[in-house]
């Protein structure tokens, strides 16, 4: 793998699906975003090291360290001293079964590491990030589906290295409310909806639902209605109106939100779709 050029800064206020680098940086290099993203980034180091800042803290990764950020995790990462960091990166928003994978041992809030010592596995897991950057990044025409297939592997392959796996499933009230996300997309659920079918009170489930996946639930709830607004524009030949009904909202409505968070309407987003087929 070659050195690349210091990348333009990503801007991933609001990503649905997956999005993956490959950097091999030179001293100097550093991204910061105070307030995160509304994703989940993934690292893995494969030479050199880089430095990741909380507080008042540093978390050093170095080769075979995984790193992985919750949405709104603080961005503070980069090079060290006189050190390249060569490092693979994804941003993804996670399908709806993932979560119980995404608890790592955690360094600082919402940041979360493990680290490879077993060199076969290490291979393994570093193999499969490739993989789904070869993915994610090619001209398959479901790339995005396949990309986020293999990053299902690698979560997987990482779960078997996990020392929190046996001990942090996903809270049975928050799984439950999920399914109802997933599953009924077209309800016009608040937040005290979600509450109760998770039998909390409001507060204590927008707690604990942001605590365990990410995000908080009206937030998590927008994005799943908006993963399912671009999969069937792309794949399905439905009218707009049958897709603004298929999340609960009215076609009027549906354009200017699809376009508020797309930046174009659905539509034009159809159109695109159609081009790069």
């Amino acid at each position: 793998m070659s050195n690349l050029a210091a990348p333009a800064p990503l801007d991933l206020p609001y990503y649905v699906g997956m999005v993956s680098g490959y950097y091999h940086m030179s001293p100097g290099y550093a991204a910061k975003r105070e307030g995160g993203t509304r994703d989940w980034l993934l690292t893995a180091t494969l030479s050199g090291a880089g430095r990741f800042g909380y507080g008042n803290g540093t978390r050093i990764a170095r080769v075979g360290d995984l790193v992985l950020l919750k949405p709104g995790a603080p961005h503070d990462y980069g090079c060290i001293a006189d050190e390249k960091w060569e490092f693979f990166w994804a941003h993804f928003q996670p399908r709806p079964d993932w979560y119980e994978l995404l608890s790592w041992p955690e360094f600082a809030p919402g940041m979360m590491h493990l680290t490879l010592t077993e060199p076969v596995m290490r291979q393994k897991i570093v193999g499969q990030f490739a993989e789904a950057h070869r993915l994610a990044t090619g001209r398959l025409r479901r790339r995005e589906a396949f990309a986020m297939t293999s990053l299902e592997m690698l979560l997987l392959l990482c779960d078997t290295q996990n020392p929190l796996t046996q001990q942090a499933p996903l809270d049975p009230r928050i799984q439950g409310s999920l399914d109802c996300i997933f599953s009924r997309l077209r309800e016009k659920w608040t937040l005290d909806d979600l509450a109760e079918v998770a039998g909390l009170s409001p507060s204590r489930f927008a707690h604990l639902f942001r605590e365990q996946v990410g995000s908080p639930p009206l937030q998590f709830l927008d994005l799943r209605r908006l993963d399912r607004a671009r999969s069937l524009l792309d794949r399905s030949p439905v009218s707009i109106g049958a897709v603004a009904e298929e999340i609960g909202f009215d076609p009027l409505y549906f354009s200017r939100w699809f376009k508020r968070h797309m930046g174009i309407g659905p539509r034009a987003y159809r159109r695109r779709m159609e081009r790069s087929a």
